[in-house]
């Protein structure tokens, strides 16, 4: 049977309902992280007195990968979940770096995107046994 090409958004015809649901846990997920960056990137900072350097671009764009690999993840799981899993630790070591500080502040961001991304391994090996 030939495979449609909206196959991957409804994931593999074949999988459990387990998988089925940290699937679309982690979709679901992904996307309200994607809203909330969205939000907080388009809302002006009242408290910032002084324009963005390079090296906060930087690392904030590293939160913005992740995030992107949560949306790649709608259709290469393993991959986008990998890029997430990777990319926030590589950000807070540059962080650490470059600042010379860390915040437990930084714990909320790894609360809400490496949960789904975790869920996304899951539901691939899911298939994978399959």
């Amino acid at each position: 049977m030939k495979k449609s090409k909206g196959h991957w958004i409804l994931g593999n015809r074949d999988s459990t309902v387990r998988v089925k649901i940290l699937r679309w846990i982690a979709r679901i997920w992904s996307l309200l992280a994607l809203i909330l960056a969205l939000v907080r990137a388009l809302s002006p900072d009242p408290h910032a007195v002084n324009p963005i350097t390079g090296r906060e671009l930087f690392i904030l764009s590293l939160w913005l990968i992740a995030i992107l690999g949560l949306v790649l993840g709608w259709r290469f799981e393993r991959l986008g979940a990998l890029i997430t899993i990777i990319i926030m630790p590589v950000r807070e070591a540059l962080y650490v770096l470059f600042y010379r500080e860390w915040t437990v502040n930084f714990l909320l961001i790894w609360a809400l995107l490496i949960p789904p991304a975790i869920m996304y391994l899951l539901a691939w090996s899911g298939d994978r046994k399959n």
